[in-house]
This record gives structure tokens, sequence and C-alpha cells, in this order.
């Protein structure tokens, strides 16, 4: 079964647990939600990622894409529109692919550090877990060791991904970002707790909620007491809205220092701090 891929680059963790891991992406193309609310007033949608669209003759790869101010930052990972710019890739070139991003192609470099692989999207867990076995067995030959699961924890294990998971001999995380009402996405569609539980069962799993303005702080308490009385021991992160280094430097501070109170771990998008966003970073 070949993989969908909208991107595979090499960069630093941006957000999380593994901020500054070195880490190659895989970017799964396709997901369940558009995020469209993020950066707009409430009952409001964002029509960015419609309005590049209409312009789609004026690029011709992935990475010419123009980044949004508002809606979601990936939004080329799920957009119909944008479908014909992802291609299709088997296990055998995924892991060439990846591997010759490598520093010296070795997933462990030769100061013992690894690198990790952290698997996105869109959302990663939407129609790929069949794919997935014969990707990690092969990069696990490589010298793969540690793999993170970037999910909106809505996904549920297929019996058969559970039971490979089981057996699989390597780190296992899954970070998991829930929706919050911000970003336009329902509270019964997007806050799934039994869901996120059973991630538990097979790796480190923690929550990563985007804040857009102080009061979704509330909203976050909610949820956590929500996953909480469920029996979900992880961490809880947050991290400021923004694809973009205006709205990002508009937002973090108010967050971290709202964190603090609140005794939530703060996560920067580093991304953003060093490079200002953009693909492949």
């Amino acid at each position: 079964m070949k993989i969908k891929v909208s991107e595979i680059f090499y960069s630093a963790q941006g957000e999380g647990r593994y901020v500054g891991v070195p880490s190659i992406f895989l970017r799964t193309f396709g997901c369940n939600f558009t995020c469209s609310g993020f950066g707009c007033a409430p009952g409001h949608r964002s029509s960015e990622a419609d309005e590049v669209a209409k312009k789609i003759e004026l690029y011709k790869t992935f990475e010419e894409l123009p980044l949004v101010n508002t809606g979601c930052d990936s939004y080329a990972s799920w957009h119909p529109a944008f479908r014909h710019l992802s291609h299709s890739y088997t296990a055998q070139e995924l892991c060439d692919a990846m591997e010759r991003l490598l520093p010296n192609n070795e997933w462990m470099q030769s100061n013992q550090m690894p690198v990790h692989l952290v698997i996105t999207g869109g959302e990663p867990l939407l129609g790929w877990q069949r794919a997935y076995p014969e990707l990690l067995d092969m990069l696990h030959e490589r010298g793969l060791r540690h793999v993170t699961f970037e999910t909106n924890g809505t996904q549920d294990l297929t019996p058969e991904f559970r039971r490979y998971l089981n057996d699989w001999h390597g780190e296992l995380t899954f970070s998991v970002s829930p929706k919050l009402s911000v970003s336009g996405e329902s509270w019964s569609d997007a806050i799934r707790p039994d869901t996120v539980f059973e991630y538990e069962n097979h790796g480190v799993t923690y929550l990563k909620f985007v804040i857009d303005k102080p009061e979704d702080f509330d909203e976050v308490d909610r949820a956590v007491a929500e996953y909480r009385s469920r029996e979900f021991a992880g961490p809880v992160i947050v991290l400021p809205v923004g694809g973009t280094v205006a709205v990002y430097d508009g937002n973090r501070f108010n967050v971290a220092n709202e964190a603090l109170k609140r005794g939530y771990w703060y996560s920067p998008r580093l991304h953003v701090d060093l490079w200002g966003n953009g693909w492949g970073r």
C-alpha cells in the first residue's frame, strides 16, 4: 500500500515534548478537520485557503504555496485543491527519501544522538494505518528507534495496528492536539477521551492545545477534566496560535504567562521563532 505524502523534510521538532530534537517529518495527506476558525472572530471561518486554491495555477510545487494568517497553517495537506501536489510513495521509496535527508544518512548519529521520525498531517491516523507496519519495520531495520504520531486524537487505532504496535520494539509517542472551539470544530467531534486513553496503552501520550486568547484556557480546563475523568494520565502542553510571525508574536507572551499561572507546560513554536515558519520547516 502506498502512502500519499505532502512533505518529507528534516528539521528540529518545533512543538511539544521533544522541542529541538532533530527529526524527519513525514506529512501525510488528508484530514477529517479543516480548523478554519483559527485566528477568526467567534462564529467566523477563514477563506484564505480557498482564495489560494482559486489561483492554483500559480503554484507548481507544494513549497511555493503561501502561508496563511487564519485557518489551518498546514491547509495544503488536506485541501482537495492541492491534492495533486502530494505524491504517493511505497515504503521502500519513503525509506530511501528519508535516509537521503539524514545527517550522515543515519538515524543514529556517531555521537549516539538519535534522529526522530514525526508522522504528521493532516491527520496521519486517517486511512494510512494499514501501510505503517511495513514502513516502520523497514525503518527499524535501518536504525530508527523513535516515532511520534502528531494526531488530533479522534482516530481509533485499528485492531491490526494495535497488535502491531504491541510488538514494535522502538519508542512510540502520541502527540495529541485536540481542537478547541477556536479551531471551528465541534466539541463532540474533537474531544475523544476514550480514543486518547487507548493511545496510552502503546506509548508516551500527551495533550497539546493551541491557544488563541486567554478565555481559551477555561475550555482547556474543561477538556482536561474530561480526559482525566477517563483516566488519561499524560502531560498537558499549551502553545500559542500562529503560523506566521506576526500572529505568533502577538500571542505567545500572554499564553506563556497564563500557562504558568495554571500549571500547564508551555511550548513555543520553535520553527516560527527560527525560520518564520514555512513549508519544509
